[in-house]
């Protein structure tokens, strides 16, 4: 039995003439890339329409934000000043208990490094005082350092590691207490290396000047 043809327009607009089996095989083909593009096209219109929702959503989320915030400005601005006085009170009074509770999380959580690797610049980057801005605050605790360490129960004829320990720990206590970031640090370690520094600058700078009295006697 002979095969049926058919006419078959190719890719290149050419007609060409194809038995029916093959012209089918043909059209299930072309007929499969249809269904994958239209599916790869209802993809991605499904990924931009979330993604519109979405931004959508987080605009409403900004907007209703700013409504309220400027509902509450409002209301404050019609507060009888009493009631503004005991609400700013009580934001300062969980500011204070924010920080101090930020401050309990972060004590004594930096481990010492080794002697080598410690430096002034680490400690302040340690102490979040890094900045420009911050350098009125660490002069303010080194002269802390400084007055503790000079009027503290250090023996200056001693050298650093026949110093009493019980006065080295009041000195240290002393000046964590003015300045508790210090109790970020584990083991005391960096008040132990700054009122340390203290000791061996003022006790050379002693013994200098002993030297040089001697040389002139």
């Amino acid at each position: 039995m002979p095969h049926s043809t058919s006419t078959f327009i190719d890719p290149k607009g050419e007609a060409n003439v194809l038995p029916s089996s093959q012209n089918r095989k043909k059209s299930r083909r072309f007929a499969s890339v249809d269904i994958a593009n239209s599916e790869n096209i209802a993809r991605e219109a499904m990924k931009k329409a979330l993604k519109r929702a979405h931004n959508n959503q987080e605009h409403a989320v900004v907007a209703k934000t700013l409504e309220n915030h400027g509902n509450t400005e409002i209301r404050r601005s019609k507060e009888p000043p009493h009631q503004k006085a005991e609400r700013d009170t009580a934001e300062a009074e969980l500011k204070t208990a924010q920080t101090f509770r930020q401050h309990k999380q972060r004590e004594r959580s930096i481990p010492s490094p080794p002697i080598a690797q410690i430096t002034i610049s680490r400690l302040r980057r340690d102490m979040d005082m890094d900045t420009g801005e911050d350098n009125l605050k660490w002069e303010r605790m080194l002269t802390t350092v400084r007055y503790h360490t000079m009027t503290g129960g250090i023996d200056w004829d001693l050298r650093w590691k026949a110093q009493s320990l019980q006065e080295l720990s009041k000195i240290y206590s002393a000046i964590e207490r003015e300045h508790p970031v210090l109790r970020r640090f584990r083991g005391n370690w960096a008040v132990v290396y700054l009122v340390k520094k203290v000791f061996q600058d003022h006790r050379r700078a002693r013994l200098r000047r002993a030297h040089t009295q001697t040389a002139e006697d």
